[in-house]
């Protein structure tokens, strides 16, 4: 999923920022990948 959809779909929710945090950690601990072009995946 691209990060501006992302955003779009969470900005009711949490502000962008807590959203990079949020990937960020996800990032870190190994649930999720950053893809080229700003797309993140779930890992298996």
């Amino acid at each position: 999923t691209h990060i501006d959809e992302l955003v779009e779909k969470l900005e009711s929710q949490m502000s962008p920022s807590e959203i990079f945090a949020a990937l960020f950690e996800l990032e870190l601990t190994g649930k999720v990948r950053q893809m080229p072009g700003k797309n993140f995946v779930k890992s298996f």
